[in-house]
């Protein structure tokens, strides 16, 4: 399923918080990893006239003259791993789409913000430009504050949440792979919201009883249930379920602060039927409050799949 992760890197110490990440997912999934360095151009260099193509080249060279020694020391940190690296001139979130869209089954790893030095580029809204740009699946790391020591991780559980919807279980492939090339456990959430007719109060339709949101849990943990089913049949030592009440963006931060250690896995977006909610204004959520990296997967490019491709 992944055979490249692509790593964007402005120099900064928070946009290298991805990379512990990386360094587990690359060797246990058996795929390269390449580092881009993005310089960004100047507007000047954007009035045409005969010298600007030698400008950039000039400015391409002296970025790769540049980079190299720190991408070579960023490279010799990961082990068994083929690791390449390239640098570009541009606007930094058309660069990364782009680059990310040259090879079909490529993760890019980026931390949601960082900036330090001078002609470094705000990681914050290039990762959000990229986020909303392009079709490659995405991790994207909390960051932490600029000079901060980064601090190798260990993953132990998936979070997983879903919404009953075939495009929120279309990342159950993902989910597989990973699981069991880290050995990790996964944890399948589904929360459980009141219709807005009842939501909006009696005067609009009788308060749900109490054996109206039984059956609603009971729904939900059935179809969990089966899902766990056939991710233990994929090969998945470890499932657990969790059924909750309350507003799922809300629900999956605070179950991922709750989990160390923890990898969250989800689509953008996806809603049918009622109650069921949409994960595009969810996955925001939880990339922007709840710590854990989330693994992103654009439900536009996902067909309802297996749990094993």
């Amino acid at each position: 399923m992944l055979q490249r992760i692509l790593v964007p890197l402005d120099g900064s110490t928070v946009a290298e918080g991805v990379l512990p990440y990386v360094r587990a997912l690359a060797p246990a999934l058996k795929v390269k990893v390449e580092f881009l360095k993005v310089g960004e151009r100047d507007a000047a260099v954007d009035i045409a006239n005969p010298m600007v193509g030698q400008y950039m080249d000039r400015v391409g060279a002296s970025l790769r003259s540049q980079s190299e020694d720190y991408l070579n020391n960023i490279k010799r940190t990961f082990k068994d791993t083929d690791v390449t690296y390239g640098t570009r001139i541009g606007k930094p979130a058309e660069i990364i789409a782009e680059e990310g869209a040259k090879e079909e089954d490529t993760l890019i790893a980026m931390s949601t913000h960082g900036r330090g030095g001078v002609g470094r580029w705000l990681m914050g809204s290039v990762t959000d430009k990229v986020i909303h740009m392009g079709t490659t699946p995405m991790l994207v790391v909390r960051a932490t504050e600029e000079g901060a020591p980064v601090a190798e991780t260990e993953l132990k559980t998936i979070i997983v949440p879903l919404d009953g919807s075939d495009i929120a279980e279309a990342v159950l492939p993902m989910v597989t792979t990973i699981a069991k090339a880290l050995g990790l456990e996964v944890l399948l959430i589904r929360s459980i919201s009141l219709p807005t007719t009842y939501a909006a109060g009696p005067e609009y339709a009788p308060w749900p009883t109490e054996d109206f949101t039984e059956e609603m849990e009971k729904q939900a943990t059935v179809a969990l249930e089966k899902t766990a089913v056939e991710l233990k049949r994929a090969g998945v030592a470890n499932v657990r379920i969790m059924v909750v009440t309350g507003p799922p963006a809300i629900q999956v931060v605070d179950i991922a602060k709750d989990t160390p250690n923890s990898l969250v896995i989800m689509s953008t977006h996806g809603r049918s039927g009622v109650g069921r909610f949409v994960l595009g204004s969810v996955a925001d959520r939880v990339v922007r409050h709840a710590g854990s990296p989330v693994l992103l997967m654009r439900a536009g490019v996902l067909a309802p799949t297996p749990v094993l491709a």
